[in-house]
């Protein structure tokens, strides 16, 4: 009998213990990790937690945090007014720590948003062992989740992955050459993703994931550049009002998503066509015998310029002997 009560007290502490992690898995996360002392500095719409050895990261963080915030506001159209949290871990065992229980998390990361608690995470550039990242292009990309987040749980809807990540790339100037030869590759391919197929969950394969994200933030710019930041903010007040897909694209650019994607794809093709004609091997000797023709035309040009000059040496030389013999004579 004593066994039993044993047993049942050591379950019920058991059960508790459980229950505390699954109810809040976060705080227990952070209580648990971290005896450690955080500071804290609150600004309008953040309060950032770091420790002390990244403190003069700090100031500039929450400067540019904030310009950030009006900047993408004012990109989206709308403005949801919460204020965030953000950590600033100082290590990568910490960064990964942090993280609740069950949300994967990809090794190479180095910033996340935590949707249910609000939360954006960084890795201190410190803690980085090659180079040092952008940190506010970063915080920029985060920033721009938090706020598309929160849009979406006050209206209780969920918008497409690609463009919750193409709008937070695009905010955080994210396109670069690397991104820029992956949808180069794609078009000549044409190995596009369907937006369709990306709109839960992008692939775990790094090299398709890539390819996602650049299909993204591709996707968010040209509909910026070929119909207007007006037309997205559309799109999105579409979207968080409980339209589908296809309907916050007929509203908003009076065409249909699979009628947009074809239109995005021609320009794509059309834009990166130049790259297989500079890259063939009848370009590429085409140049080269050019470059041959050149170099035997410069060389022959410069012989004939050095036959002159001796010719005219000689005539001199000839005059000037004539006159001496004279002279002497």
């Amino acid at each position: 009998m004593r066994q039993f009560k044993k047993f049942l007290i050591f379950i019920s502490f058991t059960l508790l213990f459980f229950t505390h992690i699954k109810l809040n898995p976060l705080q227990f996360h952070i209580s648990k990790c971290y005896a450690l002392a955080w500071e804290k500095l609150e600004t309008s719409h953040f309060d950032l937690f770091y420790q002390q050895n990244d403190r003069l990261l700090v100031d500039y963080i929450m400067e540019k945090a904030e310009e950030d915030y009006l900047r993408i506001v004012d990109d989206i159209g709308i403005d949801p007014s919460i204020k965030t949290k953000i950590y600033l871990a100082p290590d990568k065992d910490i960064y990964m720590k942090l993280h609740p229980k069950g949300q994967m998390t990809h090794e190479w990361s180095i910033g996340s948003f935590i949707p249910p608690k609000n939360l954006i995470l960084l890795l201190s550039p410190k803690a980085q062992k090659i180079g040092h990242p952008d940190l506010r292009e970063i915080m920029a990309h985060e920033l721009t989740h938090f706020i598309m987040f929160t849009l979406c749980e006050q209206k209780g809807i969920d918008l497409p992955l690609w463009l919750h990540e193409g709008l937070a790339m695009y905010e955080a100037r994210q396109w670069n050459w690397h991104y820029g030869r992956i949808m180069a590759q794609t078009s000549l391919s044409k190995s596009f993703f369907p937006l369709s197929s990306i709109s839960k969950n992008f692939p775990i394969e790094k090299r398709l994931a890539d390819r996602a994200y650049a299909q993204s933030i591709s996707a968010i710019a040209y509909i910026i550049n070929k119909h207007s930041l007006k037309s997205l903010h559309g799109i999105i007040y579409n979207l968080i009002n409980g339209h589908s897909v296809e309907e916050a694209f007929l509203n908003s650019l009076e065409i249909s998503l699979y009628a947009f994607e074809k239109q995005w794809h021609t320009y794509l093709r059309r834009r990166y066509t130049w790259i297989p004609l500079l890259t063939s091997s009848f370009t590429i000797w085409f140049f080269i015998t050019i470059l041959a023709l050149g170099i035997y035309f410069y060389k022959k040009r410069l012989v004939k310029q050095k036959m002159i000059l001796w010719e005219l040496e000689d005539q001199i030389n000839s005059s000037i002997s004539s006159s001496i013999s004279k002279y002497i004579h």
